[in-house]
């Protein structure tokens, strides 16, 4: 708050009455909100008091663009205790929300809005209606909250628990009442009737998730009527559709797709705001080959199998329906009828996985498609469940990914040593069943003594071992050492000392210690070229005996 008031008020209070008469001058006021992050200003604004009234003609808000928004009307205190207002505030366009996510990890970004309201009654509980308008220039951020709320009072206490609580982003049903508590929280007393407009140009950022990074994006234009009452009910009609959007999907960096709103997509409501009819489709496309998709691909002649292990541009669907509080979730697979004609066992296949009996392997192809880029081709083991996505050959898939982004991790924040890490699936039979295990190996060095002597240590964890099927095979693998000193500076003789575990199929874990004279040599060159290098090299500057004979580095090269 800053800047300057001027004026005279004369007060004259009688039987327990109050009189005030005068103006009040602003000069070059400023203040600021909080929540909002945006600075208003008054520059020359005049308030005059008419007995127990306080009269505003013209008075002008400037937003820090200079913008203006304008107040009309009268505010009465002949009743000191519960004091009344008749005003009119309206604005072209004006910027209510002007904040970043360090002032408020809520809602921040720039909101601009166009005002025809009227605000009636006591202060404590006024009336407002009128028009609200979203207009264009407004990149306007919403974060969903990753705490669980409960309405403690009528008053609007909001009281936040479990802060580590971790929100499922595909579960809305928990924000239902979120959104009516936060309503009476921040309007307490506050009757709402407003007709809102979105301009199509209008952007909205929702993070759905801040601690993996999902967040969605949309411009779209909508009519909508609102209304709320002081007790807290609250009615919403009308629609909004997408012009344009996404969402994306952030797995802790592991994963990373955007899905595109398709335009036309709709939310509309008849009520309850948190019970909207949804019909919303996004899109992803993933151009990968189908070759793994079509069942018996590998008995096909060669040339249909190269056809089918061409990339095509493939599209996921994700349409959500029902209502806002109960969303109703379904995949589909689609591809452009060009590719379908051309590729009929693919349009059939296509055709089989959207047939209802056909959910689970639809999803599993969805999943595959989202986090391997790749199909998941069946096993044809009619043992193994069709909802099973933890097939060898997927979970290999993500296990390579998984190893690569680890190995960048502790090669970005662990300096001094050189760690590394692997992932693999295998099957294990144990009576009569079999199932799958996961394994981590990792293995630790340190190099000293100008990098020729070098320690490791190394070992591996069983990631996913049941014990009900293998009890009898450690979780745990014993750790394995070695020390190498390079006996030569160029490290062609090394002399190595080790303590190794290893499993052998007949003898069981096989436990080994020892010493190892290595030597090693690089060949890049054949015999016979290695032979003209060494003639080149005493006959430097005389003339060849073999014109025809070819430059040994030409050669390496080729």
């Amino acid at each position: 708050l800053a800047g300057g008031l001027n004026g005279r008020i004369d007060v004259e209070k009688r039987a327990g009455t109050l009189r005030a008469d005068g103006d009040l001058a602003f000069d070059r006021t400023r203040f600021g909100l909080v929540e909002t992050g945006a600075v208003y200003q008054v520059p020359d604004g005049r308030l005059h008091l008419d007995g127990r009234n306080v009269e505003l003609d013209g008075f002008r808000v400037l937003d820090s663009l200079d913008q203006a928004m304008v107040l009309d009307g009268s505010v009465s205190f002949a009743d000191l205790s519960d004091p009344t207002m008749d005003l009119r505030i309206r604005t072209d366009r004006f910027r209510a929300v002007h904040s970043t996510a360090k002032e408020n990890d809520v809602f921040y970004g720039d909101l601009f809005g166009r005002l025809d309201l009227t605000a009636k009654g006591p202060l404590a509980h006024p009336a407002l209606s009128g028009s609200v308008g979203v207009l264009p220039g407004t990149r306007f951020s919403v974060v969903l909250p990753g705490s669980e709320v409960e309405l403690v009072e009528s008053e609007g206490v909001v009281e936040f628990t479990q802060e580590l609580f971790v929100v499922d982003t595909t579960v809305t049903g928990g924000h239902a009442a979120l959104v009516r508590d936060s309503l009476m929280a921040r309007l307490p007393g506050v009757d709402l009737d407003v007709k809102v407009t979105v301009d199509p140009e209008a952007r909205f950022f929702i993070v759905l998730d801040p601690t993996s990074g999902d967040e969605a994006t949309v411009r779209g234009s909508g009519d909508l009527a609102f209304k709320y009452d002081a007790a807290g009910n609250m009615a919403l009609n009308g629609s909004f559709e997408v012009v344009e959007g996404g969402y994306t999907l952030e797995f802790y960096g592991l994963v990373h797709k955007r899905f595109d709103m398709v335009k036309g997509s709709s939310i509309t409501w008849s009520g309850d705001p948190v019970k909207a009819g949804l019909d919303l489709t996004a899109l992803y496309r993933s151009t990968t080959a189908p070759y793994a998709l079509v069942s018996g691909s590998e008995s096909l002649p060669e040339e249909e199998q190269n056809r089918l292990k061409k990339p095509l541009p493939f599209d996921v669907l994700i349409h959500f329906g029902g209502r806002m509080d109960d969303p109703e979730l379904t995949f589909t697979l689609d591809l452009d009828d060009q590719y379908r004609r051309r590729f009929p066992m693919v349009d059939g296949r296509l055709e089989a996985l959207d047939q209802p009996g056909n959910k689970e392997e639809l999803e599993r192809q969805v999943f595959g498609l989202l986090v391997l880029n790749s199909f998941i081709q069946d096993a044809g083991n009619e043992t193994v469940a069709a909802s099973d996505l933890a097939t060898t050959a997927a979970r290999n898939s993500m296990n390579g990914l998984l190893t690569d982004q680890l190995n960048k991790l502790t090669g970005r924040y662990l300096k001094g040593v050189d760690i590394s890490v692997g992932m693999y699936t295998y099957d294990q039979s144990s009576g009569g069943r079999t199932f799958q295990r996961t394994s981590l190996d990792y293995k630790v060095s340190k190099r000293l003594l100008n990098d020729r002597l070098t320690f490791e240590v190394g070992g591996a964890v069983d990631m996913d071992d049941q014990n009900d099927q293998v009890n009898n095979v450690a979780n745990t693998r014993a750790a394995e050492y070695a020390i190498l000193y390079d006996v030569t500076p160029d490290g062609r003789f090394q002399l190595r000392g080790f303590h190794e575990n290893s499993y052998d199929l007949y003898d069981g874990e096989i436990t080994r210690s020892g010493v190892a004279f290595m030597f090693t040599r690089e060949f890049r060159m054949s015999a016979r070229e290695a032979a003209h290098e060494e003639a080149r090299k005493r006959n430097e500057g005389a003339p060849r005996p073999d014109e025809d004979e070819q430059d040994p580095g030409k050669r390496e090269d080729e």
